[in-house]
This record gives C-alpha cells, structure tokens and sequence, in this order.
C-alpha cells in the first residue's frame, strides 16, 4: 500500500514525480536518470525543510550569497541533498562549497 502524504508539499512532490514516470515512460527512458531540481529561491526556511522531508534531492538557488545564508541556517539539510547554482555564478561558487 502506498504511504499517504502528510502535507501540501510531499503531495505535489508526489504527483511530480508521477509526472516525470510517465514522461519518461513515453519517451522510453528510465526515471531514475531523470533529475528533479526545486528551486528554493525566494522560498522560506519552513517550506524548505518540508520540501526536503517531502524528498527533495536538489536544490536550486541563482546566487551564491542566498545559498550561502541557505546552507549557514539549514546546514547539509540531509545526505545526499544538493543545492545547485545558477552556472554564471559558478566562480563564486568555490568559497560556498570549499568549506
């Protein structure tokens, strides 16, 4: 039996998800090698770590100095969680993940 969702979030997580298998299956793919970033820009703490209890993976930001605050207050929210930055902020990008 399939676990019921507890909020708001992990039931659109769900039905994203869905969505990406039946896209995948339509073009003749496998989900798994299908990536789903949410993007955590503009978006409150809370609703972060929802989202990231929900099963979120990745994490999408546009500038280093959100994700910066993001990763200071939240920490590595879980293993194998990771927050991706937009690529034409890549080179301050080193001083966020060298640390």
């Amino acid at each position: 039996m399939e676990r019921q969702p507890v909020s708001a979030i992990e039931d659109n997580l769900q039905r994203v998800y869905e969505r990406i298998r039946e896209s995948a299956q339509r073009a003749g793919r496998d989900a798994r090698d299908i990536k789903l970033v949410a993007v955590s820009k503009t978006v409150d703490l809370l609703r972060i770590r929802e989202a990231i209890e929900a099963g979120v993976q990745m994490l999408g930001e546009n500038y280093v100095q959100e994700a910066q605050k993001k990763i200071e207050e939240i920490g590595r929210p879980v293993p194998g969680t990771s927050l991706v930055i937009s690529s034409r902020t890549r080179p301050k990008s080193q001083s966020v993940f060298s640390t």
